[in-house]
């Protein structure tokens, strides 16, 4: 019987004990308030018939430039160490070469 006693006593303390709401002296803020609907029958936009289209530029012809050409260093692994294979040893001594490249407009 003191149990419940004991309950009840405590059980409304801590309800008695919570912040009060006064609802009549609250103030809510104004909500916002939605913008006006376009009117469905607008003109669509259109383009600027000012407007030109960009100056071609001068197409020039093929062209051959020099240049020097030198191997790809690729590593594809397998297993080894970098440096440490047979191919790695050739592709170091491979020294640049002279070339020529070709250029070509495709229009």
């Amino acid at each position: 019987m003191k149990r419940l006693f004991l309950l009840l006593v405590v059980a409304g303390l801590s309800l008695g004990a919570g912040p009060t709401r006064e609802a009549t002296n609250e103030i809510l803020p104004i909500p916002p308030i939605p913008p006006d609907m376009p009117s469905p029958m607008e003109a669509a936009p259109v383009p600027n018939s000012r407007l030109s289209a960009p100056v071609a530029a001068q197409t020039r012809g093929a062209e051959v430039t020099p240049t020097v050409m030198s191997p790809k260093q690729t590593y594809q692994g397998e297993g080894f160490l970098a440096g440490s294979t047979m191919t790695s040893e050739q592709q170091r001594k491979a020294r640049p070469v002279p070339g020529l490249n070709l250029t070509v407009p495709l229009q």
